[in-house]
């Protein structure tokens, strides 16, 4: 669930870390899931399939996105998803 997401970010990452959460949540972008995550998480970037079913969420803000993409799903049912951060000193 979200909560034992988070639960486990919060307990094992230090104050500076930089946390990217990637994954399939097979959760929409409008489902209780991601609402729960992005409650201390920032979605930078979701795929299309399934109605947007993978997400890429950080601790951090999303103009740190470089660039993203979506790769299409060659070989998957999913989204081969591409996102850069820039990441250091603000």
């Amino acid at each position: 669930t979200a909560y034992n997401i988070l639960e486990v970010i919060q307990n094992k990452s230090k104050a500076g870390d930089a946390v990217v959460l990637v994954g399939d949540f097979n959760a929409g972008a409008d489902s209780l899931t991601v609402s729960q995550l992005t409650s201390s998480l920032t979605r930078c970037y979701s795929g299309w399939k399934f109605h947007g079913i993978d997400h890429v969420l950080t601790n951090f803000h999303a103009r740190r996105v470089v660039h993203s993409a979506n790769l299409g799903g060659h070989g998957s049912d999913h989204d081969a998803l591409s996102i850069t951060f820039k990441l250091g000193p603000k």
